[in-house]
């Protein structure tokens, strides 16, 4: 089947399979691409970074699945993309890729830089 792209009527784009994600969410390519490592994809265009997984924030800015894939990281630092159990996967999980722009990767007390998560060397505060 295929869904349509909010904004834009005339143009389709395919419901991808689970563990696989549109190719272009503009509808420009058809298809769908295997998600990344770290990455668990639900039906259509759905998707959740795994625990031990970051997604860096200019994530967002992507409009193709393979964007997406190559922004997902292993954390180098377990603890810095550990959540608390209990309802947090809504933290993690995007509907579609605009929803990225919600998505909480860091644990508490750790910070989304460009890069990875990280936090302030004791003494330090991280300014906004």
């Amino acid at each position: 089947g295929s869904l349509p792209v909010a904004g834009t009527p005339l143009v389709t784009i395919l419901a991808c399979p689970v563990e696989m994600l549109p190719r272009d969410i503009r509808g420009l390519q058809r298809g769908c691409i295997t998600c990344a490592e770290g990455l668990k994809c639900g039906v259509g265009s759905s998707f959740m970074i795994e625990e031990d997984h970051w997604l860096a924030p200019h994530a967002r800015l992507c409009t193709s699945a393979q964007c997406v894939n190559d922004r997902v990281y292993k954390c180098e630092l377990e603890e810095a993309c550990r959540l608390p159990s209990g309802g947090e996967d809504s933290l993690r999980t995007a509907e579609n890729f605009d929803d990225i722009v919600g998505l909480r990767l860091c644990a508490r007390g750790y910070r989304t830089n460009v890069v990875m998560c990280s936090r302030c060397a004791e003494g330090w505060v991280m300014g906004s």
